[in-house]
């Protein structure tokens, strides 16, 4: 909680705790990051809105929604024996996961800098691998494509490969600080020797584009915050120590005024 603007009594130090200092520094760094979250807070709601054109296309006659690409019948007979199947069947009822991206999630995009993409052989062994940048690396190319620029690393390849044989991919966006994630399912692709791609996709950033992923988005769903822990930055932390600094010197220069101000009060000349 910020320190009361009120003086305190002028023969009594200003003091802080180290919990009260913590407790500063997390409130004036959540203000600040809530005030561009509020508009995301929607997608982990369950209740949402019914999602249109959410049907995800398969063959065959019965129903099929864009939340199958990750409930398989195997996982929905362990959800039915488990008894949370008619949890997502309301979710089905609703057209099933996402599949454009809503304005939400592009605001979600431009406020992290972290993600795990997932990949697979063709024989089906999985990788996953992190990725990172400044935020907001990761771009909205159209209502159903993302994009980054693929920088330079230990030259392994093993996403690379993987693409090359496997378009399947998966994306795991966290955002820390405000402990939210999102999912995303669809098919990547690696694109070599677009120049002007690279430039569209490149941060300002300190690190060289080998080349550029795009993933097309089939769908996307949001969890709720449940055992995610609550990590901030260093950079956004240090912004928050900077302010606190500052209050708690404003404090102290008022705290020396008002003593200075009742000692002479005390001690006329």
């Amino acid at each position: 909680m910020e320190p009361s603007k009120s003086a305190a009594p002028a023969d009594q130090a200003v003091t802080a705790s180290g919990a009260q200092v913590l407790e500063f520094v997390q409130h004036v760094a959540l203000k600040t990051w809530t005030n561009d979250f509020n508009q995301v807070l929607a997608v982990y709601v369950l209740r949402a809105p019914a999602v249109t054109g959410a049907r995800h296309p398969t063959e065959g006659k019965m129903d099929h929604f864009s939340s199958d690409i990750a409930f398989t019948p195997a996982v929905k007979d362990v959800q039915s024996r488990r008894g949370s199947r008619g949890i997502y069947e309301k979710v089905e009822a609703r057209g099933g996961f996402r599949t454009a991206i809503t304005e939400d999630l592009a605001g979600f995009l431009a406020a992290i800098d972290t993600a795990y993409l997932a990949t697979a052989s063709a024989g089906g062994q999985p990788y996953a691998q992190h990725r990172g940048g400044p935020k907001g690396f990761i771009r909205v190319i159209d209502e159903r494509t993302i994009g980054f620029a693929d920088f330079a690393g230990n030259r392994q390849y093993i996403s690379t490969g993987n693409l090359a044989e496997n378009s399947k991919a998966f994306l795991f966006l966290m955002d820390y600080a405000n402990r939210r994630r999102i999912k995303l399912w669809g098919r990547a692709r690696i694109v070599e020797g677009d120049a002007a791609l690279l430039a569209r996709l490149m941060p300002d950033y300190a690190a060289r584009p080998e080349q550029a992923i795009l993933f097309e988005v089939d769908a996307w769903d949001a969890n709720c915050p449940q055992h995610i822990p609550q990590k901030f930055d260093a950079a956004d932390v240090a912004v928050a120590i900077t302010r606190l600094e500052q209050r708690i010197a404003t404090l102290e220069a008022e705290n020396s005024r008002l003593q200075q101000q009742v000692s002479a009060e005390r001690n006329p000349a």
